[in-house]
């Protein structure tokens, strides 16, 4: 997690990001000492979020940011490989999920949530490896929800039916109004 806090350090000294952030944080009347743990979902988003031009902040900080060797290769294979969708837990004990758009189970290092899980609570997240080999994936950023076997599955079917690519600030922007 260290590497996320390291991006996170560097984008927060940006005005551009800090202003777009900002406005978010306005528009939907979220403080960034929010406890309920939806800034850092912002945050995330605002960071993997395309710009006019397709530029991520992300992709600023690559360019922009003095990264060693190490970090750089770590980053490189966030950028490449990092993705934000809706995962089903799995297996507690041994942290794993299933990304219910493709089916494909990833072993976590952990759980970003200080609530308690259960088998078959969905959670929204970007993931990312730890390393090469695409063993291990964290998590990035994400939120915890319990649903009804019946709604995970209806959600499963129309992300399978569809080749809609997630917007991660949409569904957080969603998931906040929809709340209020």
């Amino acid at each position: 997690m260290h590497d996320y806090y390291f991006l996170v350090g560097f984008l927060i000294r940006q005005a551009f990001f800090v202003d777009a952030l900002q406005k978010t944080l306005v528009e939907l009347k979220v403080s960034k000492d929010d406890r309920t743990g939806i800034y850092p979902s912002i945050l995330d988003a605002h960071i993997f979020h395309p710009d006019e031009n397709g530029e991520t902040p992300f992709d600023y900080f690559l360019k922009h940011a003095t990264l060693t060797r190490s970090q750089k290769n770590i980053y490189k294979l966030w950028q490449e490989n990092s993705f934000f969708s809706f995962f089903e837990v799995v297996d507690i004990k041994k942290p794993q999920i299933v990304d219910i758009s493709s089916d494909k189970n990833y072993l976590v290092d952990s759980f970003l949530t200080k609530e308690k899980l259960s088998t078959g609570d969905l959670i929204t997240a970007r993931i990312a490896p730890t390393d090469e080999s695409k063993k291990v994936w964290i998590m990035l950023a994400g939120n915890t929800t319990s649903y009804p076997r019946e709604a995970i599955e209806i959600l499963k079917s129309e992300l399978k039916k569809s080749s809609y690519e997630m917007n991660e600030l949409e569904v957080v922007k969603y998931a906040i109004t929809q709340k209020a």
